[in-house]
This record gives structure tokens, sequence and C-alpha cells, in this order.
């Protein structure tokens, strides 16, 4: 029910007054957000119009005050609850897309430099790109003859194998010992793989 009274005291520091029901000559406590917010101050002696509803104390109080004459709707005001912001506080704030632009970025650096360094791996390829293969010279002599093997045009392949036992020829133990890691050939470390397979 809606009562017609007027603002007898007001505290603008504070934010609140006492407005004086007409129909009962009674004062009722009244809140700066029972106003409506339409950008002019609460003035004493001005005449409201009101509803009556109870604070969180339990007490009366003046709720959805609205100036007489003045056609701008009531601020409606659920008892226990505390007086609503602004529409402008209450939007959410928009998200920045700077962090998510940041760790995709970092996402697609890390796979880029993953798949970089594994490249030589993935192929089949050590990191050597050509593998010098001692023979021994065909004339019989004791004297060595390099040949150089291009590893992108090589026939064997870095495939996990370690041992002399898996190995068929010392051209490919040769290979294996200069270009794939972990390899069991070489026990002496003289740079000759398979030397008692191979008869070297």
């Amino acid at each position: 029910m809606a009562f017609k009274g007027t603002l007898v005291r007001w505290n603008g520091d504070k934010g609140f007054g006492f407005v004086r029901c007409d129909m009962d000559q009674k004062e009722y406590f009244v809140h700066i957000s029972a106003f409506p917010r339409d950008g002019v101050p609460p003035r004493l002696n001005e005449s409201l119009i009101f509803e009556i509803g109870a604070g969180r104390d339990g007490r009366p109080r003046a709720e959805s005050v609205r100036r007489a004459g003045s056609s701008v709707p009531p601020r409606v005001l659920h008892p226990h609850r505390a007086p609503s912001t602004p529409q402008a506080q209450r939007r959410p704030k928009p998200r920045s897309s700077r962090p998510r632009f940041t760790s995709l970025l970092m996402s697609v650096a890390l796979l880029a430099g993953g798949y970089l360094a594994a490249k030589p791996f993935l192929s089949g390829h050590g990191s050597h790109p050509i593998a010098q293969v001692s023979q021994a010279n065909s004339s019989g002599g004791d004297e060595q003859q390099e040949v150089r093997v291009d590893v992108a045009t090589s026939r064997y392949r870095c495939d996990g194998r370690q041992y002399c036992s898996q190995m068929q020829s010392l051209e490919e133990a040769q290979f294996f010992l200069d270009n794939c890691p972990n390899t069991k050939l070489d026990g002496n470390y003289d740079g000759e793989p398979c030397e008692a397979q191979f008869g070297q």
C-alpha cells in the first residue's frame, strides 16, 4: 500500500533521513537507495509517495520512494536484502583476450620447437649428414681409404639396433657407430666397429 508523506530530516553525507507519514504522523527511516535514480538528490520538506517495509533489523522503514507528481517509477527493495548496485557495476567485466592469446602463442611455439628438435630422429637420420666409413683398400695394403656416405641417400637407418650381432656388414656397423645413439659396437673405442666379427 502506498503512503504519502514529507521528508522531514535528511543527512546527505550518510545518505539517510526520515519521512513523516501524512496518515499516522509517524516518522519512518528512509535510505538513499529507496529513492529513484533520477539524479535529483532528496530535499527537505519534499512531498513523497512510499511504501512501508521492514528493514534488516525488523523495524518499519520507507521503501520504493517516488516524488509526488513524478513519472519516474519507484525503486523496489526486497526486504532483508542489500540494496542493488547500479546496472553498470553489475555487468561482468569483459575478459581480456590477451591471456588466451598469449597461452595459444606459447603452445604453438612449444609444438614447433618440439617438432624441429625431433625432426632428424623422426626421419631416421642422425644429426650428422655425412658418415665416413673406413674400408680396407682393395689392393690388400694396410692403408685405409675413407668413403663418404650421404646419410640422406644411405640405405641404412637408425632403427634401434645396438650390437654387432645385429649388423650385416662393416659398412652398416660403421654407419650405426657414426650416426646412431646408444650403440655398443666399438668396445675399445678406437673408432672401428665390430672388429671381432668383421676381422679387422
